[in-house]
């Protein structure tokens, strides 16, 4: 069965001059094979792995995910293709910001598994 998957993944930049972090939040559906909430962490990091880029500031930047927030489970899925992502929203800082602190700050009742 298809499960919406909540997920935090950071912005990795090199070289990392900058010391401003960039999170987003995304909603994928999908489906994984796991049966712990760490499992499914892994299979998502691996699944959702996406090719770096080169920013305006000369920057070499890669996401990372970073948390598994929530997952939910519905028949309403079944016309959306897998590994859609259907929500996004960027959580930009001006100072380094660490993992905790965003889960804190937005996500604080959501948190399932997050890499340490």
């Amino acid at each position: 069965m298809k499960q919406s998957y909540s997920v935090l993944k950071m912005s990795k930049r090199q070289p990392a001059d900058r010391i401003a972090h960039t999170y987003e939040h995304s909603i994928i559906i999908g489906e994984c094979q796991g049966s712990t909430y760490e499992e499914i962490f892994h299979e998502l990091a691996k699944k959702l792995q996406e090719e770096a880029y080169m920013n305006t500031f000369g920057e070499n930047v890669q996401w990372e995910v970073v948390a598994l927030l929530d997952i939910f489970d519905s028949d309403k899925f079944d016309d959306i293709p897998l590994w859609t992502e259907v929500y996004s929203r960027y959580f930009p800082f001006d100072e380094a910001v660490s993992i905790d602190t965003v889960c804190q700050l937005y996500f604080s009742d959501l948190v399932l598994y997050a890499k340490e």
